[in-house]
């Protein structure tokens, strides 16, 4: 009677191993919150013709070319988003039956004029020409800085009636999602892609608080131990602001001749979002909103400690000067 009650006991711990270790390994395949897939999918936007895959809804912002003037606009759309440590970047610039040569506009960008990039002063190398959909392109490589700034691969294309640029922007250009990106362009106007205009306008307008109505003594959200917000000086690498966009002036601001600097200070979350931005300096008349709404825009590269993503404070000024 007690072998009998010995092989039970035994035969009952092994049924609850096997059930513990079945356990174990259905739950070892369900992905995390941090391995969950990123989803990509098709965007374009009204009037374009190119079509990209993109992990994001991409923010739009203008970019001045060298010699623009309201008189004689020379602007051009930037289209950017973040996802995995990379920014992705599509520009596009109207060129009516190629006015202009695609030198011109590689001289631009390789010179910093349009993009003021503030982590990409850095050698550009040419490495090959990509053909794509009979319209001919030319792919360059930028090589990373002594100073933890980021590397590049940067595709050209000239169109019919347009220059388009296509970046992605990050410390390690192996990842998948970089053939992701750049082997999905297309100009051909594919239909069926999400409109980046239209899908944009659905988005609620950026959020700030005044200084003076902001509890924390940094003029900022209190973070939580499990995911505080560093100073630069506390991270391993710094945040690498990859793009900053330029403000609109408001019509209002220009009637009553307001000028100044809209001084803020954001975080740059360790999701590559901009988050908890407050206006310490404001100016009237929608400036310190157009501020507001160009900082949500920034594109960067998280700050990193120990070789994981970080949030860390940024302070940022704006000048509005009508001459």
């Amino acid at each position: 009677m007690r072998h009998l009650t010995d092989r039970l006991i035994i035969a009952l711990l092994l049924l609850i191993i096997s059930i513990f270790i079945n356990q174990t390994q259905t739950f070892a395949f369900l992905p995390t919150h941090s391995q969950a897939e990123i989803k990509w999918e098709r965007y374009s936007s009204g009037g374009e013709e190119f079509s990209v895959l993109l992990p994001d809804l991409p923010s739009i912002a203008t970019v001045y070319r060298p010699n623009d003037t309201p008189e004689k606009p020379k602007r051009g759309r930037m289209y950017s988003t973040y996802a995995d440590g990379l920014v992705f970047l599509i520009l596009s610039f109207n060129n009516p039956n190629r006015a202009e040569s695609l030198e011109l506009f590689l001289d631009e960008v390789h010179k910093d004029e349009l993009l003021q990039f503030p982590g990409l002063h850095r050698e550009w190398t040419f490495e090959r020409i990509v053909p794509l959909g009979g319209v001919g392109g030319k792919q360059f490589r930028i090589k990373p800085g002594n100073n933890n700034d980021a590397g590049g691969i940067v595709q050209f294309y000239m169109t019919s009636n347009h220059v388009y640029v296509f970046a992605v922007i990050g410390n390690d250009l192996s990842k998948v999602s970089v053939n992701e990106f750049l082997g999905s362009i297309t100009l051909d106007g594919r239909a069926g892609a999400i409109d980046i205009a239209g899908a944009s306008k659905n988005t609620e307008p950026p959020k700030f608080t005044l200084a003076s109505q902001t509890p924390s003594p940094n003029g900022a959200c209190q973070a939580t131990n499990r995911n505080p917000v560093l100073m630069p000086k506390e991270t391993t690498h710094k945040a690498i602001v990859i793009t900053r966009p330029i403000p609109n002036y408001t019509e209002e601001a220009r009637k009553h001749d307001v000028s100044g600097v809209v001084f803020l200070r954001v975080v740059l979350a360790s999701s590559g979002k901009v988050t908890n931005i407050v206006a310490r300096k404001i100016l009237p008349d929608g400036l310190t909103e157009k501020a507001v709404e160009a900082a949500s825009k920034i594109k960067f590269i998280p700050a990193m400690v120990n070789g994981k993503f970080v949030s860390q404070y940024i302070s940022i000024e704006y000048n509005f000067n009508l001459y």
